[in-house]
């Protein structure tokens, strides 16, 4: 295999694994109605990578060792500083929105504030080895290797099989949490374990393909499916699939036409999202004068 097409196929894996894997946490976020979250969990993930990058050895790299891309190293340490800085934030989400206060919107609006400010200021500041953030802010998709590329499998494969292994649990809690309480359900922790799953999908899909991107395939999915849908049922499985569509046409047309991949798969997923909304009304008027 040439290096052209290997780079595309891992390109194609990343968009198709990190689309799918995010659409379905976006699923679950949509129905407690928490979709925010995939706007704040990204952006907090990609500053607790920036923020480990700073208090490492790593600084010292040259421009010449960083250039071109992310090495193996400052990947590992990005996405470790990246679950650092989410889990907390998702263990305290689960029992927050459970406990009357101040609404959890208002705080996660207030974090989501904090880590743009604080990853813009730390790119400002920092040295060469902040370099390739910037492209992630423009959702690009960066050169992965391969043993990137394993573990970004592993983490969403590990995380997948959670969500589907409870996944009837994990609905009725976000359709239902005090009937899910009521029938003996331990409602927080299986809030929190998601949560959780949550976070380290996001984590390792922010510092590949960058906050915007994870936040599209988080949201633009769901909405598409949720249009067209009548059935839970049928909602996942539409969504999961508008995600892979996308991914996989996106990355298609990028590079038959040498265009950033992220940035077309960003307006892809847009653009599907109107076509779904207006084919949901089109459908709807024609059932209604029937």
């Amino acid at each position: 295999m040439n290096p052209a097409d290997e780079y595309f196929l891992r390109t194609l894996l990343v968009s198709l694994f990190v689309g799918v894997g995010t659409a379905l946490i976006g699923v679950h976020l949509f129905l407690r109605r928490l979709l925010i979250l995939g706007l704040v969990m990204p952006q907090v993930s990609l500053l607790g990578g920036l923020l480990i990058l700073w208090i490492t050895p790593l600084l010292r790299f040259t421009e010449k060792e960083t250039q071109g891309g992310q090495t193996d190293s400052i990947w590992a340490l990005t996405f470790a500083g990246a679950l650092i800085a989410s889990i907390p934030i998702a263990f305290w989400i689960g029992i927050k929105r459970h406990l009357r206060g101040l609404p959890i919107e208002v705080i996660l609006g207030t974090v989501y504030v904090l880590g743009v400010g604080g990853s813009l200021l730390l790119i400002a500041l920092g040295p060469h080895a902040l370099d390739h953030v910037p492209k992630l802010f423009q959702g690009q998709i960066l050169a992965v290797t391969g043993w990137d590329l394993i573990i970004l499998m592993a983490t969403l494969g590990i995380a997948s099989a959670f969500l589907i292994a409870n996944h009837r649990t994990l609905f009725a809690v976000g359709i239902d949490s005090e009937f899910t309480l009521a029938i003996g359900h331990h409602v927080t922790v299986y809030e929190t374990l998601f949560l959780t799953t949550a976070s380290v999908v996001m984590s390792v899909a922010s510092v590949t393909v960058g906050p915007a991107l994870v936040f599209a395939y988080s949201v633009c999915p769901v909405l598409g499916a949720w249009f067209l849908s009548q059935s839970v049922k049928t909602f996942v499985t539409l969504a999961l699939l508008f995600a892979a569509v996308c991914g996989t046409g996106g990355t298609v047309i990028a590079f038959e036409l040498d265009l950033p991949v992220g940035s077309i798969q960003l307006v892809v997923l847009a653009l599907g999202t109107i076509t779904s909304g207006l084919l949901s009304r089109w459908l709807f008027h024609v059932s209604w004068h029937r």
